[in-house]
């Protein structure tokens, strides 16, 4: 049994290290954020089920809890594939969006994916299941074990879309979780094939939430994007209040300057000229009221 799962268990330890630090330093409420957290919870719920169905057929001998189990693991797999879809559209053509409902109004594409995921997991109960022993067990179990490797397959293409059409929204380390995660996910289903006794797809989901948190994720990262808009704001704050103090400048300098040549020209009068006098006197005051 432990050989089966040794990914899915060291997968499910350090998924529940990476939860219970990301629930407790985490203080970003957007939706991708949220998403994120739903991709740890699934995550995590895919690792535990796996167990529990290993553990079923190899200790307790109950077909009804393996048969159970089996279907749960499936369509929560399911599950993270359509959340991990979600992510990276909130992260790239609905950057900003507080609302997931926003985006669903939005998106196509999104009500396309959703749609064919719950015709996929409504046909998938009425998939016949077959009971398997120690010596039988395939994480890859005839047309029910390809629901999951087809659901990703989907999601994969979709997204290699959206993010080549939008990768200007993505700094550079998103752009590297998503093509690296996109490399681990071809790689890791390779390795399900080949290796059909063996779970992967627990492993795979694990790496991936890894990367996506040390990429864009981790509070760390989210502080220092904040500190960087916050000097972007007072160095563009600080180049408003310089042009408008050389503008300003200008603006009185030119009728100083008027002032100071009409007073000049009053203190040098050869001749006193009272009426001249309150003339010019008069286009000072009358030019301060304007």
């Amino acid at each position: 049994m432990l050989y089966e799962i040794a990914f899915t268990q060291s997968s499910y330890v350090l998924l529940l290290i990476l939860t219970l630090i990301y629930f407790h330093g985490q203080r970003y409420y957007k939706i991708k954020n949220r998403v994120y957290k739903g991709l740890l919870l699934v995550g995590l719920l895919v690792s535990t089920v796996e167990i529990i169905y290993v553990a079923s057929i190899y200790y307790f001998d109950i077909n009804a809890l393996s048969y159970v189990s089996y279907k749960v693991y499936i369509v929560s797999q399911m599950a993270w594939w359509s959340i991990y879809f979600i992510y990276w559209l909130c992260s790239t053509e609905y950057k900003g969006e507080e609302q997931f409902l926003e985006v669903l109004k939005k998106s196509t594409i999104l009500k396309v994916w959703l749609g064919i995921s719950m015709v996929s997991v409504i046909g998938y109960v009425f998939i016949r299941f077959t009971g398997m022993t120690p010596q039988t067990l395939d994480f890859l179990h005839g047309a029910s074990g390809y629901y999951s490797t087809i659901s990703g397959v989907v999601v994969n293409l979709l997204l290699a879309f959206v993010v080549s059409k939008n990768k200007d929204k993505l700094t550079k380390t998103e752009r590297f979780a998503f093509w690296f995660g996109l490399g681990v996910i071809i790689f890791e289903m390779v390795l399900q094939f080949l290796f059909r006794g063996i779970s992967v797809y627990p492993s795979c989901f694990s790496l991936i939430i890894y990367i996506i948190y040390f990429a864009a994720e981790n509070p760390d990262i989210q502080t220092l994007r904040e500190i960087t808009e916050a000097q972007g704001d007072i160095e563009q704050s600080n180049q408003t209040k310089t042009d408008f103090l050389s503008n300003m400048t200008f603006e009185i300098k030119t009728p100083m300057m008027l002032i100071s040549s009409l007073c000049d020209e009053l203190i040098n009068m050869p001749v006193y000229d009272e009426k001249l006098f309150k003339d010019d006197i008069g286009q000072i005051v009358s030019s301060g009221n304007s």
